[in-house]
């Protein structure tokens, strides 16, 4: 469930770093190159380990991008906690000690789920009642996926065979993805649900699976979708007015916000029986039973022995 970081490797820069040097050199059996200014002044240091980038500025390493290609080579596979935990001890290899006290500033947890996305990214529209963007592909006008940026969280459902095809010609079952990106600061400050993850070391205890697996959850939870009721099939005028306004998250905003609380629930009650007696599927519910499945398969193994 682990993907996408940034964290923050405390250093004793080398000596090429103080000099300023203009040719690359070795450090940590990586290869740095330097970066310029606009004046032509060395202003940092960067280097590649796999698909990781790795950036030297003042008395740090940035490291950047997905563990989970890092460890696996891609990351439309599972990502287990045993994978993680091996990854880690990988990178400790080679960045040392200092790489488990390093600082996290983003985490992105993810979750691939075996299922056709096609009808849930179509259906598709909110996130905590806001509406959600499309994503693209360059040079391409279908929307692959939906997405909702906010100053400390970026959340994402796509459908991830057709990104692997699409960039990497590879064909994979059809599959879903669900991704929350994190800077970590703002989560670890939540008042309610904080997640105590703050260096890679706390990576190898397993209540921090259980903090990313709410996260997917909660993001679950929160997406809305529009359920394909024909307001002309429906039996009178208030049920017309139910589907119109509770199937579009701008006017369910509006209803929210200027009618009264018992009239608000009404019709959010209402909605759920006309789902129910137009046999539309609950996009949510599948999400759920397939995310509660694949959490069993990723779990650390001390873990799913005490739920047995």
């Amino acid at each position: 469930m682990v993907d996408d970081l940034k964290i923050e490797i405390a250093i004793e820069p080398p000596f090429e770093f103080k000099e300023k040097v203009t040719y690359p050199f070795e450090y940590y059996g990586l290869f740095f190159s330097p970066e310029f200014n606009k004046s032509g002044d060395v202003i940092s240091y960067s280097g590649k380990k796999e698909n990781l980038y790795v950036k030297m500025i003042s008395g740090k390493l940035l490291v950047m991008n997905s563990w989970h290609k890092f460890q696996q080579g891609n990351n439309y596979s599972d990502f287990t906690w045993k994978n993680l935990q091996d990854c880690l001890q990988n990178l400790a290899k080679i960045f040392g000690e200092g790489f488990w006290e390093a600082r996290i500033t983003k985490l992105t947890t993810s979750v691939n789920l075996h299922y056709d996305a096609t009808g849930v990214i179509d259906n598709l529209i909110s996130y905590k009642g806001s509406p959600m963007e499309p994503m693209r592909p360059r040079n391409s006008s279908k929307a692959y996926g939906k997405r909702f940026a906010t100053t400390h969280y970026n959340i994402k459902v796509y459908d991830k065979s057709f990104q692997v095809n699409k960039e990497d010609r590879i064909s994979i079952l059809p599959t879903i993805r669900i991704e929350k990106e994190m800077k970590l600061p703002y989560f670890q400050k939540r008042r309610k649900n904080p997640i105590k993850i703050y260096t890679p070391s706390d990576l190898l205890n397993p209540v921090s699976f259980d903090y990313l697996a709410f996260e997917l959850f909660e993001v679950i939870w929160s997406l809305g979708f529009k359920y394909g009721i024909d307001p002309m099939k429906v039996h009178d005028f208030h049920d017309a007015t139910v589907v119109v306004f509770m199937g579009d998250p701008d006017y369910r905003k509006v209803l929210k916000k200027k009618s009264n609380y018992r009239t608000y629930k009404g019709h959010e009650r209402r909605y759920e029986e006309l789902r129910n007696e137009f046999r539309i599927q609950d996009c949510n519910e599948i999400l759920n039973i397939l995310l509660e499945d694949k959490i069993i398969q990723l779990r650390p193994v001390e873990v799913a022995q005490k739920a047995m």
